[in-house]
């Protein structure tokens, strides 16, 4: 099942969570640009950089957050999650 969408800034392409995987498709329905895999847990959220198009970003209930390069189809950085820090975040992003 599809756990999160999200579109890149144009909205031609849209990034779609599905159990491990991102599936990157076209919205012009040319199918599916890349799927990227790598995660072992469900992913929760990815996101196009709007800086670096071809980029997206995911995280997954696995706690690493993976940075893709979707033109190569490749893996580009990883890191664990650190809860805490999150925590951190979301606090001070609801208080401000």
């Amino acid at each position: 099942s599809v756990e999160h969408l999200s579109f890149d800034v144009n909205d031609t392409r849209v990034a779609c969570c599905i159990e491990t995987e991102v599936h990157v498709l076209t919205t012009t329905g040319q199918g599916a640009e890349a799927i990227l895999e790598g995660h072992s847990g469900t992913v929760t959220a990815a996101r196009f950089l709007s800086n670096k198009q071809n980029w997206i970003v995911s995280i997954s209930d696995d706690r690493t957050f993976k940075v893709w390069d979707v033109g190569a189809g490749s893996l580009a950085y990883q890191s664990a999650i650190l809860v805490l820090f999150y925590h951190c975040v979301f606090i001070l992003w609801r208080i401000s």
